[in-house]
């Protein structure tokens, strides 16, 4: 990936970052991978929010199944394996939104949605960066995509949109700060 902002804290707005990839090439398995591996490298902890809880599991099993010299550590709602060690863990995923009132359960700093999971500012505020990752090639995502940046935008978010190269990394097509308005 080619961001080369410095994840640790966003300095531009109170509320954070929410950062948008458009996936054109790569499964959001692949994408998730990559920038997951990002959180860990930087010390961080993510949340991953899908509205698919069987997308979620096969994404959980993907996972283990990785290379093991780049392993994830992670844990799912609903395995019974980890259900007494939930903030211990750097990586959850799950199918329950946070909210204002429930913050992520491992104390996570990064939020991914994926499979058109969206999460309400008030509850993305909690976050220092949320990603929101979609199916480019799917109408209704990118319709649903355009709806919840201009929430973000609104609520005083900082965005900045991300549409995946022919090389398989990242470029930044268009930003909004939320110090401009």
């Amino acid at each position: 990936m080619s961001e080369s902002s410095d994840d640790s804290q966003n300095a531009g707005s109170a509320k954070g970052e929410v950062r948008f990839y458009h996936l054109q090439r790569m499964p959001v398995e692949r994408a998730l991978r990559m920038i997951l591996g990002r959180v860990i490298q930087r010390g961080q902890r993510a949340v991953v929010v899908g509205a698919d809880s069987a997308h979620l599991k096969a994404l959980d099993q993907a996972l283990w199944a990785g290379d093991p010299n780049d392993f994830l550590p992670h844990g799912r709602a609903g395995d019974a394996a980890v259900a007494e060690h939930v903030a211990d863990q750097p990586i959850w995923l799950t199918d329950d939104v946070p909210t204002a009132d429930q913050p992520a359960p491992n104390a996570a700093n990064v939020l991914l949605q994926i499979d058109g999971a969206g999460t309400e500012p008030d509850a993305m505020a909690q976050f220092a960066i949320g990603c929101d990752l979609f199916d480019g090639h799917d109408d209704g995502a990118v319709k649903a995509a355009r709806e919840r940046w201009v929430t973000y935008r609104d609520a005083g978010f900082d965005l900045t949109y991300w549409q995946e190269t022919p090389q398989g990394g990242w470029e930044q097509k268009a930003a909004h700060s939320a110090n401009a308005d």
